[in-house]
């Protein structure tokens, strides 16, 4: 029964699509989808669980997990999803470390790169760190590309956690 539930998941497969963080509730994924969806649903309610925020987690092989919360009154303010994306990526690599599964040594970062994701890790975006950093946005884009590409990162945001997690800004 598990395995053919797992089957009709919908939020699993908008993960599958996805290495964006998103919300999920009943209404997104209720009786819509058909009689084994919305099975799906009401399991997971009976277990409190009737929205949530969902953060997949890609590596350069494709989807590998997700972090997930889940409750009946989970409303997380805007503000406060940036951060809880990059925690749960952290997280997610930090466990891959404990259990031995340590990821293959990243190549070195340039000093623009490093600065492109310390500016990124604070929120700012690409037009705000050119203005910062005295140089366009498309060369921002660029460095933050790059960057994402040396780690294996699928986003800026996968990029900071990782370099985070290898203590890049340290350098």
């Amino acid at each position: 029964m598990q395995n053919d539930l797992n089957k009709h998941n919908r939020i699993k497969y908008r993960a599958l699509r996805s290495s964006s963080p998103f919300d999920w509730t009943w209404e997104d994924y209720g009786d819509e989808y058909g009689p084994r969806s919305t099975e799906v649903m009401r399991v997971l309610a009976e277990h409190t669980m009737e929205r949530g925020f969902f953060v997949p987690v890609h590596g350069a092989g494709g989807y590998e997990a997700a972090v997930a919360m889940a409750g009946t009154d989970v409303d997380l303010a805007a503000d406060a999803k940036p951060g809880l994306h990059l925690m749960s990526l952290y997280a997610f690599e930090r466990m891959r470390q404990l259990l031995g599964r340590k990821s293959e040594v990243k190549p070195p970062l340039t000093p623009r790169e490093r600065e492109v994701l310390a500016w990124s890790a604070q929120g700012k975006s690409a037009w705000e760190i050119g203005t910062i950093l005295s140089v366009g946005k498309r060369t921002v884009d660029e460095h933050a590309q790059t960057a994402m590409r040396k780690l294996g990162a699928v986003n800026r945001t996968q990029a900071v956690a990782i370099a985070l997690r290898h203590r890049l800004f340290d350098v």
